[in-house]
Parts: C-alpha cells; sequence; structure tokens
C-alpha cells in the first residue's frame, strides 16, 4: 500500500521528523508536511529555518499552514489498531486490510495480496472532491473580495452623492429665501407707499374742516380714493425645509437605485467597433474604429451591398444573438419615427443596454445615472447589431460621435429639481 500511495503526486502521510502517520499535519512554504509538534519545536530552538525534508532555508522564521485536506483523509484507518502498523495487505478470507504482523500472527494461511487498488482509488476520490472544494472556496473568497471592494467604492459614491445634494439642498433653500423675501420686501413697499397716501389724503381732508374750506371740501370728499391693492389675496409662500428636504431625499433615493441598477449593468460592457464595411460613403472613422465624423468629400470605398446610401449611418462590427451587452456612446439616441423625451438633464453620453432574451432595448444618461428611454416588449430572432449615425453635417454637428470605453467608476452628478 505504502508503495502505491507514495505515487499519488504530493500527498505524504508521514512525517520525516518522527517517522509516524501525521498528525495535526502543517505545510511549509516548499510544499511538505510534518507534525505540528514535530517541527515547532525544532524550529523554536533553532537560529536558522530549513525545511527537514528538501532543506530550504528560509531567511524569516515561516507561517505553518494548516493541512486541512490531509487532515481530513482521517490517517488513523491506515494503520493497524493492534500494531500500530501501516495496513499494507489485504485478507480476502475476513475481507479486511491487516498490517505485516497480522499477517504472520493471525493470517499466515489465509488468502493475502496488497492493498493498494481500491483503498488508492478512494484515496484519490477523496482528494480531488477537496480540491474541487477548495477551488469553490477560494472563487468564493474571490467574489466575496470583489463585492467588499465594490461595496467600498460604492459607499464612497452614495456618500459623495449625498454631500452634493445637502450642498445643493441647502444653496437652493437659501435662493428660496432671497427670492421669498424679494417678493415680501416688494409687498411691504407697496403697503408703505399706499399707507402715506392715505395719510396724506387724512391730512388734507382735515385741514379743509374750516368754515370757509367747505366748498373744497365737497369737491375732496366727492373726489376718487388713491387706488390701493386688495391685500388679502396677496400670499407669499415660504417654502418649509422640511418639505424641500423630503423632495430631495426622493430624487437622491432614485439616483441611488439608478446608480446599482447602472452598475449592475456595466457587468455586461462589451468592446464595440464600427464596421468600415457598413459605413456610409461620407463618413470618416478614425483608426481605432472608436470615432466617425460626416465629411463633405465621398471616400474612395467599395459600393458592397451592405453599405448604408445615402443615409449617413454605419453599423457595429459585432454581433450578438444571446445574453446582455451595454456599450457607451457621445452623445445622442434616436428612433425612427421620434420620440420626444422631457429628460431633467442633457445627457453627454449615452449608455445602451440590451437583454436579449428579456426584449429590452434601454437608453442611460451615464453623467445622472438616469434612464432616459426603454424599449419593452421587444422580440429578437435575428443577431443585433449596434446601430450609429452622426446625421449630415452642418453647421452645428461637426463633432465626432465617438464609442466610449466604459468606466465602472463615472462620477453621477446630481439632477436635483425642486
Amino acid at each position: 500500500m505504502s508503495a502505491a500511495i507514495s505515487q499519488i503526486p504530493g500527498l505524504h502521510f508521514l512525517c520525516s521528523i518522527c517517522l509516524k502517520v501525521l498528525t495535526d499535519p502543517v505545510s511549509t512554504p516548499c510544499g511538505h508536511n510534518f507534525c505540528k509538534l514535530c517541527i515547532s519545536p525544532r524550529w523554536d530552538t533553532s537560529v536558522s529555518y530549513s525545511c527537514p525534508m528538501c532543506q530550504q532555508v528560509f531567511t524569516t522564521r515561516p507561517e505553518l499552514a494548516f493541512n486541512s485536506a490531509v487532515s481530513e483523509l482521517n490517517l488513523e484507518t491506515w494503520m493497524c489498531p493492534k500494531h500500530s502498523k501501516r495496513l499494507e495487505m489485504f485478507c480476502k478470507n475476513d475481507q479486511t486490510c491487516v498490517c505485516l504482523k497480522c499477517c504472520v500472527a493471525e493470517h499466515n494461511s489465509h488468502h493475502l495480496e496488497k492493498e493498494s487498488g481500491e483503498r488508492v482509488e478512494e484515496l484519490q476520490q477523496m482528494i480531488q472532491e477537496r480540491q474541487e472544494y477548495k477551488k469553490e472556496i477560494m472563487k468564493l473568497m474571490n467574489t466575496a473580495d470583489s463585492q467588499k471592494g465594490e461595496g467600498v467604492e460604492l459607499s464612497t459614491a452614495v456618500n459623495e452623492l449625498v454631500q452634493r445634494c445637502l450642498t445643493m439642498l441647502t444653496e437652493t433653500v437659501k435662493e428660496q429665501q432671497i427670492s421669498k423675501k424679494g417678493e415680501a420686501d416688494a409687498v411691504i413697499k407697496e403697503l408703505v407707499d399706499e399707507y402715506f397716501e392715505l395719510m396724506k389724503r387724512k391730512y388734507e381732508a382735515e385741514q379743509l374742516f374750516r368754515p370757509e374750506d367747505r366748498f373744497q371740501l365737497f369737491q375732496h370728499v366727492h373726489s376718487p380714493l388713491p387706488a390701493t391693492k386688495d391685500y388679502t389675496e396677496v400670499i407669499v409662500h415660504l417654502s418649509s425645509y422640511e418639505e424641500t428636504a423630503l423632495t430631495v431625499a426622493a430624487q437622491m433615493k432614485d439616483q441611488i437605485r439608478d446608480k446599482l441598477k447602472m452598475k449592475r449593468m456595466k457587468q455586461f460592457a462589451v468592446d464595440v467597433t464600427f464596421d468600415p464595411l457598413t459605413a456610409y460613403n461620407k463618413l470618416n472613422l478614425s483608426d481605432d474604429r472608436k470615432q466617425v465624423h460626416m465629411s463633405d468629400v465621398k471616400n474612395n470605398v467599395p459600393d458592397n451591398p451592405e453599405r448604408f446610401y445615402p443615409c449617413a449611418n454605419v453599423l457595429g462590427k459585432q454581433s450578438f444573438s444571446s445574453g446582455k451587452f451595454y456599450y457607451e456612446v457621445l452623445y445622442v439616441a434616436c428612433e425612427n419615427p421620434s420620440i420626444i423625451l422631457h429628460l431633467k438633464c442633457v445627457p453627454k453620453k449615452v449608455g445602451v443596454f440590451v437583454d436579449y432574451e428579456g426584449g429590452v432595448i434601454s437608453f442611460y444618461d451615464v453623467g445622472a445615472a438616469a434612464l432616459i428611454y426603454s424599449f419593452t416588449n421587444c422580440s429578437f430572432t435575428y443577431k443585433l447589431r449596434p446601430f450609429f449615425s452622426p446625421c449630415l453635417k452642418n453647421d452645428n454637428n461637426a463633432a465626432p460621435l465617438i464609442i466610449c470605453p466604459v468606466s465602472q467608476s463615472d462620477e453621477v452628478k446630481p439632477c436635483v429639481h425642486i
């Protein structure tokens, strides 16, 4: 059995220090296994540290790693309980594993053979299962580390967004206070002006009560009073801080939700480039096939059937027939016939997300992490290719249309309206 076991790569059941089955097995950085109680005292009393097996020298005392794979093999089951020797033979008569002493003392007349095949297969299976289990654990740990990093990044972004929104809230309330104070001051000025006008008329009337001024008094009494305003209908509405804060908080909640959604979508980012074979003959593509702009001069290109004409369009080189994908473009998304969109902020960068099986195409304002528009309930039965059009060149359309690299940490600008 020992010969068969020794053929299994990287597995050593015996401690090279005590020459016994490993107890509380630990591994050195060079990969050899020892009993913890054997190697620890050895290094405790040594000024230099080396592996007892391969003699590799370590500059500092290395950390001993607990070898759970070897420990879980329960090596005691490979030892004879009577003689504490390795079970190297298999007795077919008694259907049990025995050591060499058992062979001489109790099984000398039985049919004996080397115990190898089934036990080695069982051992190999156990090793494979533990290796797979270890891979799964490492995968989960890496995923947890990644999610932790994303969580810290998201928390930082949310804190920054909250701080910016609080600053905006303070400025908005201050602006409202200044505006409403101006309204109130204007009303007060009108009241003061009317008050002084009425006091003037009252004084003039009092002066006319003398007997010699009765005729003038009669004229004064019947003259029209100065025009005054009915201030019972005048209301200077002051928005409460609580009301404004609730409005901002509701919009912040929507923006944080949209940011989380965009972060999930960006996991499906794909590399998209323009297909020169489909580009209208007046479209100029950059060398990296990431930018396109309209030219006044026709390019000398083949008149192949897939080329757009006379529309200034170009397709993406890549096609998709399943799954989800996402890419970003500067700057406009269009639909024919046109759909009027009422946006809070004008987008500078548009993100395009497609769920093939879900039948959804969505356009997002990357800067504000906000949905622009979604086409839902679509039925795709063919390959999809990104579509681009820089439109015809005129005085205000000379800038190129650009496919942008997808950043996982785009700054979200608050778009709050009160």
